[in-house]
């Protein structure tokens, strides 16, 4: 379980961030490159005040599993997880066979279910706090996703204007 938590980490997030960024300024998709790290930061920053604003204690386990430091709503591991691993799927999935996107689709949600139940399993949060994170992280990578330039230039959301 810390294996797969640790998978949601901010170390592990940031340098799949980089990756993903500086593979899409190598396949010419230079704002994508830069909105990943910026989408990355203000989600964690956005996580961090939702704690603050929330301010709900973590369950008490004997034999704390797990170090933890924050407030426990919303789970910002299955929040940025969800956030992340679906703003890179969609950047770097466009363009890949149909059979390619399913099988990357379905090892990205694989990914976001196990980081978000890992947290559960290790008792330092909610399943509430999971849900919330999952919902918020869905929500963050879609509307990142609407900014997110084109081939053409244009992002959705002038597309549709």
């Amino acid at each position: 379980m810390r294996d797969l938590t640790a998978l949601g980490s901010g170390t592990v997030l940031t340098i799949a961030v980089a990756g993903a960024a500086v593979a899409a300024a190598a396949r010419g998709l230079r704002p994508a490159s830069l909105l990943l790290p910026v989408s990355f930061l203000l989600a964690a920053g956005a996580n961090l005040s939702l704690k603050a604003i929330f301010a709900r204690g973590r369950p008490e386990l004997p034999g704390d599993l797990t170090p933890t430091f924050t407030q426990s709503f919303p789970s910002g591991h299955a929040f940025l997880t969800a956030a992340v691993v679906l703003m890179i799927l969609f950047v770097h999935a466009r363009g890949a066979s149909a059979a390619a996107s399913r099988a990357a689709f379905a090892l990205a949600i694989l990914l976001i279910l196990l980081v978000g139940l890992s947290r559960i399993a290790l008792g330092v949060h909610w399943p509430s706090d999971v849900a919330a994170g999952w919902l918020l992280g869905i929500a963050w990578a879609s509307a990142t996703m609407l900014l997110m330039p084109r081939a053409d230039g244009t992002s959705a959301e002038l597309r549709r204007s």
